[in-house]
């Protein structure tokens, strides 16, 4: 455990927190004290909350993703996923990704159960997909923008983090850089495969066809992550998956 975060337990929950601000974050981490809604969408749910010295604190509640989520909202079975979240967002950032400031992460077993939030540093910009629409009429600022999420990609497949949900909503464009959220299910790597770094961008793709953007906007930030090879095998998997996703929900999605 980094010593810059203390653990605090209250009843059958526990939480690691930021020992600077330790109560104001245990307070919302625990009772949501001083939290408000926050206007994004996702699977989890989100608030926000200050931190009394101007910045803000964002709380998500960890929720399943996928299909599972119709069966079982919020918990994780024999699995304490937010924690699990917590240590490996902590480690990619001391691997130098650039992900939001960690402010604390609870969680409590009930059963085979396991439940929790983390909590992180509000930061100021949105994600690349509102981005991308607020700039559609701006190709020069969106290529630049696309090479720059490209490169931060590659910069953390090539220091070994391998993101589960690597999507539009996950990219952030904020005014001090690109930053990548959710960390759930990620997984750390001395070093990753083609079939990985793949897999990652395969689904990213998915994202921009669901979402509707250009295709050229999918390939300016391949452009710029560099060489790839994507195994055929594999793109068609992905190609399938997609068209069954599309028949099933009725989406008509474009062709990369």
């Amino acid at each position: 455990m980094s010593g810059d975060f203390i653990e605090i337990k209250q009843g059958n929950a526990c939480a690691l927190v930021l020992r600077k601000q330790a109560d104001i974050i245990s307070s919302a981490l625990f009772d949501g004290a001083g939290c408000r809604p926050l206007d994004a969408a996702g699977r989890g749910a989100m608030t926000q909350f200050p931190l009394g010295d101007g910045r803000t604190g964002i709380l998500r509640v960890c929720r399943r993703g996928g299909l599972l989520r119709r069966l079982v909202k919020e918990g994780f079975l024999l699995r304490n996923r937010p924690l699990e979240e917590f240590h490996v967002h902590q480690a990619a950032r001391a691997r130098g990704i650039p992900a939001p400031a960690l402010l604390g992460v609870r969680w409590e077993r009930r059963g085979t159960f396991y439940y929790g939030a983390l909590a992180t540093e509000l930061l100021p910009g949105c994600d690349l997909d509102a981005w991308l629409r607020a700039n559609a009429e701006n190709p020069e600022s969106t290529a630049v923008t696309l090479q720059r999420c490209g490169a931060t990609i590659r910069h953390m497949h090539d220091n070994g983090v391998y993101h589960a949900d690597l999507q539009l909503k996950n990219i952030f464009v904020a005014d001090n850089g690109i930053f990548l959220l959710d960390f759930d299910r990620a997984r750390l790597h001395d070093a990753l495969s083609t079939t990985q770094r793949a897999r990652n961008l395969l689904r990213l793709r998915r994202s921009f066809e669901k979402r509707g953007h250009p295709v050229e906007n999918w390939r300016a930030l391949l452009d710029r992550y560099g060489d790839i090879t994507f195994p055929f095998y594999l793109d068609a998997a992905y190609r399938v998956k997609a068209w069954f996703s599309d028949m099933i929900q009725g989406r008509r999605t474009m062709q990369v």
